[in-house]
């Protein structure tokens, strides 16, 4: 009797060994499973692009280069070349240079009752429908809620509120073609490309002071279509069509590299979100993704289509958006218009719009 418990104490031991392995085995296969499709989220990432006639919104797996989803947010439009947006109430904003105006739509499920008025609703809205003419770049300054655009018709690089009011001529002198527009809020700077007879690109405090205004790449540059920020490294990035290449460099145009150089027919636009870099193609009509350092894991991953024509192209993500508190935060920075952010001390500006006059109060 003294074996046969002894016998049934060891094999009630083994069961609950071979159990517990068994279990572990199960926990250890489901969170890897689950790590594997946590990974694979990670890698879908949703692009707004321009598509001349329409703007889209599309979802791609940049690991197999497959199209997940797409939509057209809006159709039946003449030339639309440039997009941005703002994530936090869903707000997508667009160029049109046939019908010279720049326009918005909220998404559903937004907060946002912009602009006032008409109600927020599902069908696009003006935002600037005078004095202007090639809204080439446009840029969102998610943090105070301001509209940054270039034209490169009237030569001039000007700011206004989400609703297009309060707009303020920035820079207007020494500008030949302005095209791609790209901010750096938390820092207070804004660069633009210039593809004019001297090409160019250029940077400046975001509320247009003059003395801040320095063109740190001019050298090796000919037709700089595209540009976009790095938050992650603190570096900018580029589309040159006559060079057909994609560059890099930090924010003085200094430790320049050269991302991409082979098998490129006209790159236009041009954004990044964690390791990736992406780029639309004018010639094959297209959008590419790519390692942003290395240049490596090439894929195309729209296009060619006889239907699409990918032009300015954004990660539309709250990655691409971080939040930090400025002094236009609190009271409009004490400003009675336009509190635009600063490179300088203090940090902000306060504006008036155009043909009104700053009292020393």
């Amino acid at each position: 009797m003294v074996m046969t418990k002894m016998s049934l104490t060891a094999k009630m031991k083994m069961c609950r060994h071979h159990l517990i392995t068994t279990l572990l085995l199960i926990f250890g296969t489901l969170i890897t499973s689950s790590s594997l499709l946590s990974n694979r989220r990670e890698e879908l990432i949703t692009l707004l692009f321009a598509n001349r006639k329409d703007v889209r919104l599309v979802t791609v797996d940049v690991l197999s280069g497959d199209l997940i989803d797409q939509s057209a947010l809006e159709t039946h439009f003449e030339e639309v070349t440039s997009v941005d947006f703002f994530h936090e109430e869903r707000i997508i904003f667009w160029g049109d240079i046939g019908s010279e105006t720049i326009k918005g739509i909220g998404l559903p499920n937004g907060s946002s009752d912009f602009p006032p008025p008409p109600p927020l609703s599902n069908k696009a809205v003006n935002i600037i429908t005078t004095g202007i003419m090639s809204p080439d770049g446009l840029a969102v300054d998610w943090l105070t809620r301001k509209l940054y655009w270039a034209d490169s018709e009237t030569n001039g690089i000007q700011v206004s509120t989400f609703d297009g009011r309060n707009r303020r001529v920035l820079h207007w002198e020494d500008l030949d073609q302005p095209r791609a527009i790209c901010l750096v809020p938390s820092r207070g700077f804004m660069f633009w490309t210039d593809w004019g007879e001297v090409a160019k690109i250029e940077r400046s405090s975001m509320d247009g002071d003059n003395s801040t205004r320095r063109v740190i790449v001019d050298k090796e540059i000919t037709w700089p279509n595209g540009l976009t920020v790095d938050y992650q490294t603190g570096r900018l990035f580029w589309t040159d069509a006559k060079l057909l290449r994609i560059e890099s460099s930090d924010f003085d145009g200094e430790h320049r590299i050269i991302v991409v150089s082979e098998n490129v027919h006209h790159p236009f636009a041009v954004t990044v979100v964690r390791d990736w870099l992406f780029w639309t193609d004018w010639t094959d009509r297209s959008i590419h993704v790519c390692n942003k350092t290395s240049g490596r894991d090439r894929k195309q991953v729209i296009g060619p289509n006889g239907n699409l024509s990918p032009l300015d192209v954004h990660v539309f993500s709250r990655e691409r958006q971080p939040f930090f508190q400025t002094p236009c935060h609190i009271e409009n920075g004490g400003c009675s218009h336009l509190c635009l952010l600063s490179s300088s001390l203090p940090g902000f500006t306060c504006s008036c719009p155009t043909g009104i006059k700053l009292l020393p109060d």
